[in-house]
């Protein structure tokens, strides 16, 4: 997965835009629209692997921008301008009014990306279904409590 900077200040993490207003996942394509079919031919074949692989993006994209909608609405609420969670780790233990909030978030996007892993390991067992939708998807993750 990679981050970047856009030049009107929005972060974009591989397909995923993030701006101080909003943030947009685009939806997982369909594996059929990425295929091309002849009438008459055979079927092609779907490689599970490249599938799960997509979805194990598409399932980060949405993790990362469930965390930073957290950071962006305690930007709002508090006039503070940290780009990340990333960025506002380094202010945990430190005299910073966010210090407290930065902490909090922190140890939640860690428990995210445990709980994440731990969702991933299972479904590549086949204990655990792969979540329907977005929604689904959503739903397994930890709920936020704030600071």
């Amino acid at each position: 997965m990679w981050v970047d900077r856009n030049e009107d200040g929005s972060v974009a993490v591989g397909s995923t835009k993030f701006s101080d207003t909003a943030i947009e996942v685009e939806p997982l394509p369909a594996e059929q629209d990425e295929l091309t079919w002849v009438e008459g031919e055979p079927l092609p074949t779907i490689d599970p692997v490249k599938v799960f692989t997509k979805k194990i993006l598409h399932f980060e994209s949405l993790a990362y921008a469930h965390i930073q909608s957290i950071v962006d609405a305690h930007n709002v609420a508090n006039k503070t301008t940290f780009a990340d969670v990333y960025r506002c780790q380094m202010y945990i233990g430190g005299v910073h009014p966010s210090a407290l909030f930065c902490a909090d978030v922190w140890a939640y996007n860690d428990l995210v990306w445990k709980d994440l892993r731990l969702l991933l390991i299972d479904i590549q067992a086949g204990t655990t279904a792969i979540p329907a939708d977005d929604d689904a998807f959503m739903a397994l993750l930890p709920v936020y409590s704030g600071a």
